[in-house]
């Protein structure tokens, strides 16, 4: 038996009964059976029920009673990041619906106006994007991980090879963690003979270092170079 879609749930803030009627009916004439409408009457009432989870987009009236203006999306907004919201505003109120949008908003929407009619194609893309997002922050946080726990020694400098990040390999074979060598030259980091003295390519021997070579060259060039020696006489 094959799995019903998922209803995507869209949380409206709207403390009006006559507006929430109207925005319901519109929702449900548009979205027909792809979305399920959650009602909050106010700031409070919609952070709690983003606190429950499931939401996938938001409508917020950005005049509640609770909240007014432009800091009830900014209230909203902190507590609840990542979720795709869209704006919703009298005629006369555009122009703070418009720093909303410069502050992070989907979109916005005039109550009453022929906008309504693309509220499905603005209440799926915002869900979309948002779903695409969450897609590129994870893997994201997979690749991080994924360079953390690598066994081999790995390391990002700035031009002047400098470190500014190492994995857990490199932490081990320093014996020294990113923070505690943050900003000190490659050498410095890994314990180099030659820098011990005078400091990470100050040394007249670091001018043969084949790892000072390859990261002036990947600066200057942008190429990038593999399987680098650092054995060298």
């Amino acid at each position: 038996m094959p799995k019903k879609a998922k209803k995507t749930r869209v949380l409206v803030a709207e403390d009006s009964d006559h507006d929430f009627r109207w925005i319901a009916e519109k929702l449900k004439k548009v979205l027909r059976a792809k979305a399920e409408i959650v009602r909050a009457k106010s700031l409070k009432q919609a952070l709690a029920a983003m606190k429950k989870g499931g939401i996938d987009a938001v409508l917020l009236d950005l005049f509640l009673p609770d909240s007014f203006g432009l800091p009830t999306f900014e209230k909203f907004r902190k507590k609840a990041p990542g979720i795709p919201l869209l704006v919703m505003t009298g005629a006369a109120d555009k122009g703070i619906a418009s720093l909303a949008i410069k502050k992070g908003a989907y979109d916005f929407i005039i109550k009453g106006s022929a906008g309504w009619d693309s509220i499905e194609k603005l209440v799926l893309n915002a869900v979309e994007k948002n779903l695409n997002l969450r897609k590129i922050e994870t893997a994201a946080r997979e690749r991080d991980d994924i360079i953390k726990n690598s066994p081999v020694i790995m390391l990002v400098v700035d031009e002047r090879a400098r470190v500014l990040y190492a994995n857990k390999a490199a932490e081990k074979f320093a014996s020294r963690k990113t923070e505690e060598g943050a900003g000190e030259g490659l050498g410095n980091f890994l314990g180099c003979e030659n820098s011990k003295a005078s400091g990470c390519g100050k040394s007249k021997k670091c001018g043969k270092c084949p790892v000072q070579k390859t990261v002036k060259t990947v600066y200057r060039t942008g190429k990038e170079i593999k399987n680098v020696c650092v054995s060298y006489k």
